[in-house]
């Protein structure tokens, strides 16, 4: 891993579907990711759209932001420190997912891949999602004038200290 200076390495433009080797990375990231955060980075449509490239007038663009190693050339990195996607609707809607791998996290890594973006596309027409409670992710959004719209709770409830309630008369147990 290098230090860390993610506003002097270059960012990889992808528009339409990635090829395999940056899918591989962005999976093995999403995994890193989702082992620190006990929740995914992206959606899986968003991982499905990546393979599979534009469909039915939406198109796809991602960007890569590769850490170059401390003996590599800046433009050849060696490990994907983030990415970012963006889902566009025929309309010019679109959907933003943005993750970063643990490694690199609170860097500038993600602050890259936005002012990245905001050159390749533009915010018109974007809603980001935040999948888990991300106090960094918080701040990005607020800074480029994002706010929460609505969250999503993960709510469960163990059923081991119920009461056993008797069946009715007219209720029969299906057995498996």
């Amino acid at each position: 891993m290098t230090p860390a200076h993610p506003q002097k390495w270059p960012v990889q433009v992808v528009r339409g579907g990635v090829d395999p080797q940056l899918l591989k990375d962005c999976r093995d990231l999403l995994a890193a990711a989702e082992e620190s955060d006990g929740n995914p980075s992206i959606s899986e449509q968003t991982l499905v759209t990546m393979r599979t490239g534009d469909y039915d007038g939406h198109t796809l663009l991602t960007l890569a932001l590769y850490a170059p190693d401390e003996d590599s050339d800046p433009a050849t990195g060696e490990d994907l420190a983030g990415f970012a996607v963006v889902v566009d609707e025929p309309d010019g809607n679109g959907v933003l997912e943005i993750a970063v791998h643990p490694a690199y996290r609170n860097q500038g890594v993600a602050d890259r891949l936005v002012g990245a973006l905001k050159e390749a596309r533009g915010f018109d027409g974007l809603k980001a999602w935040a999948h888990g409670n991300h106090e960094a992710a918080a701040d990005l959004a607020a800074r480029y004038g994002y706010v929460p719209v609505r969250e999503l709770w993960k709510m469960r409830m163990t059923t081991g200290w119920l009461p056993t309630a008797p069946l009715s008369p007219t209720t029969r147990r299906r057995e498996a």
